[in-house]
């Protein structure tokens, strides 16, 4: 194998798909999402194959998606055992916690992996923790499933008696991130290079030496010299919209760390795709409509949009501030 040329893919199973048929004849890409979960995988290997040729790629990472199944990328392995590798992950579980058949347990899930890793069939563990299913409470997901399941990345700031301040965004990707851990330690390394591009005229072409891109953005705001305060969150390619609209709360709106973590957001996606906490008013989201925008209503209180942490200081008196977001699993403390 050429040196810089295997390539983990955790979204090669993304072309392996039609979406036609359940589409319906539907041209809303806000639809595409709600249609993967009835669409049935194939063997599309050889498209996969012209398009690694294509790009001058030996090797790829399979993973189980939507109607794929480890037993089928297993199957697709050993059909192509030069040009493919297969990722694990505890799908049977994941898709029975979906259809109300079971709760989802760790305990489950790292018994489905533990009956795979022992065929020594599969290189790691790739993505497949359970997504959010929208509902119950102020985290915006269903109760059959743990409320870390969403948090890849997190967000957290810290504050000493001297005034310094530390501010961290740390990411894995997706769970378990690239599936390796570096040995005797416990840190699982994160898989952000899946974000890199192998298209020549992309700004984010893969390169010797190149740093891949992130979203990640912890901030912190100094006025005449002297910290103010730090916001960060998690949440993907949102970061970059939920950090502005935090912002905007404490420098225009002068909101405390906690309101301004609190307030109703939104996050924006291709084709004026919007969504929307319900506790924006409905007027504000009939003007939006009017403006062209696509409004879909999520949770009052919704992971989708981030889970803001900070810190402030008062300016007058030095005391410390500071906020957690109720949309996931953080907390203030003062120790």
């Amino acid at each position: 194998m050429k040196l810089g040329r295997f390539i983990v893919d955790t979204h090669v199973h993304s072309q392996r798909h039609a979406a036609g048929a359940a589409l319906q004849g539907s041209t809303d890409y806000a639809d595409l999402g709600r249609a993967m979960s009835r669409i049935e995988a194939y063997d599309n290997s050889p498209r996969l194959i012209y398009d690694m040729e294509c790009y001058d790629v030996d090797m790829c990472i399979v993973e189980p998606a939507f109607g794929m199944t480890n037993e089928n990328n297993l199957a697709q392995v050993e059909k192509y055992p030069e040009r493919f590798a297969a990722n694990c992950n505890a799908k049977k579980t994941r898709d029975r916690a979906m259809a109300g058949e079971i709760e989802w347990t760790m305990e489950a899930a790292l018994e489905e992996l533990e009956g795979y890793l022992k065929t020594g069939k599969f290189v790691g563990i790739g993505e497949g923790m359970p997504m959010g299913m929208g509902g119950g409470g102020p985290s915006g997901r269903g109760d059959r499933y743990p409320r870390f399941a969403d948090e890849q990345t997190t967000h957290f700031a810290c504050a000493d008696a001297d005034g310094t301040v530390v501010s961290v965004t740390q990411t894995l990707g997706v769970p378990f991130g690239s599936g390796f851990a570096v040995p005797g330690t416990g840190l699982v390394l994160n898989n952000i290079l899946k974000w890199m591009d192998l298209d020549p005229a992309s700004p984010n072409v893969l390169k010797p030496g190149r740093k891949a891109g992130t979203m990640m953005s912890p901030t912190q705001v100094f006025k005449d010299g002297a910290f103010a305060f730090s916001v960060g969150t998690p949440g993907s390619y949102g970061i970059l919209q939920t950090q502005p609209q935090m912002l905007l709360n404490l420098l225009e709106f002068g909101f405390s760390i906690q309101e301004a973590i609190e307030q109703p957001r939104v996050r924006v996606y291709r084709d004026r795709q919007v969504d929307a906490e319900s506790r924006i008013p409905e007027s504000t989201r009939e003007d939006l409509r009017r403006r062209g925008h696509a409004i879909n209503v999520i949770d009052d209180w919704s992971w989708i949009v981030g889970g803001g942490q900070g810190i402030a200081r008062d300016p007058e008196s030095g005391a410390w501030m500071a906020g957690a977001d109720p949309r996931r699993d953080g907390y203030a403390l003062a120790i």
